[in-house]
């Protein structure tokens, strides 16, 4: 059970981790609006789908790939990531 002054840390902290989700979403959003109202190039579109595509990537990997090395699912875990 938190006490009073745990619990009163605890929501100052959270205040904090959401000013700081705060910052990427102004960017996406500031972003988006520079991009709709110039128009994007073929070849910076392409950029930036193929960066997306590695973010996805990576994070997955980072998410899964200790689980599924912990498990011995190495050949799985190679044909998954193969596939996609």
């Amino acid at each position: 059970m938190l006490t009073g002054m745990d619990w009163a840390g605890t929501v100052r902290r959270a205040g904090h981790v959401e000013l700081f989700a705060l910052i990427p979403a102004m960017v996406v959003v500031v972003a988006t609006m520079i991009a709709r109202s110039r128009g994007a190039r073929e070849g910076v579109r392409s950029t930036l789908q193929h960066f997306a595509a590695g973010v996805v990537f990576s994070t997955v990997a980072v998410e899964l790939l200790p689980d599924l090395l912990r498990s011995h699912a190495v050949t799985a875990t190679i044909i998954g990531f193969a596939s996609n």
